[in-house]
């Protein structure tokens, strides 16, 4: 599997991420994949909570995804994604 991100950084930089990628296409082209799609999603966000005038809560949060969907034929016939 791919390497994390430093724990310094916790979002992948851009060409991380397309690093990462272009390494999940690899790997389904040498299991043989006839296609494949590969998509990353970064988010991340801020929420300030005030009540009454007064600051209640500061929050952050962050979330990254990398999915792969790849397929193959076998015997003359498209095998389902995996």
């Amino acid at each position: 599997p791919p390497a994390r991100p430093p724990t310094s950084q916790c979002m992948f930089t851009v060409d991380a991420a397309l690093d990462r990628l272009s390494a999940a296409l690899a790997h389904a082209r040498r299991l043989g994949a006839d296609a494949a799609d590969a998509i990353y999603v970064g988010d991340a966000s801020t929420s300030i909570s005030v009540r009454l005038g007064v600051l209640e809560d500061i929050g952050r949060s962050e979330g990254q995804e990398i999915g792969r969907t790849s397929c193959m034929t076998i015997e003359g016939s498209r095998a389902k994604p995996s």
